[in-house]
């Protein structure tokens, strides 16, 4: 257990290492999430109505409740949103509700500020 500890903490202080991340990126525009979990740096396209659904999933919520929402939005298409959100792994699913994977900003920058304040 020790080893496996010391090998993550070893790459989580190298300076160099891509850190497993998914957040808005504000830098490619408004609509698009950047995604590092793969140890790759992946740009996925989510559109207006995408990032919508992402900020009201920010915490648990039924398909029933985010179809009252945003129902009434110009082509909005409550299955196909979700499904496209599902194939880029970008949201949870329990039981009946979703929930958005995605930070708003970038955590590695969180992580940085946690370090300065208690180092």
């Amino acid at each position: 257990l020790q080893a496996a500890i010391q090998s993550w903490n070893l790459q989580w202080n190298d300076p160099d290492q891509v850190f497993p991340e998914l957040y808005l990126d504000e830098g490619h525009g408004n609509a698009c999430i950047l995604d590092t979990r793969t140890g790759r740096k992946v740009v996925h396209s989510v559109g207006e109505i995408g990032l919508r659904i992402l900020d009201q999933m920010a915490k648990p919520t039924a398909v029933s409740s985010l179809a009252r929402v945003m129902g009434d939005t110009p082509g909005f298409d409550l299955e196909k949103e979700v499904v496209s959100l599902q194939e880029k792994g970008l949201l949870f699913f329990e039981g009946s509700r979703y929930m958005s994977l995605v930070l708003p900003r970038k955590g590695s920058d969180l992580r940085c500020q946690r370090q300065r304040t208690y180092n």
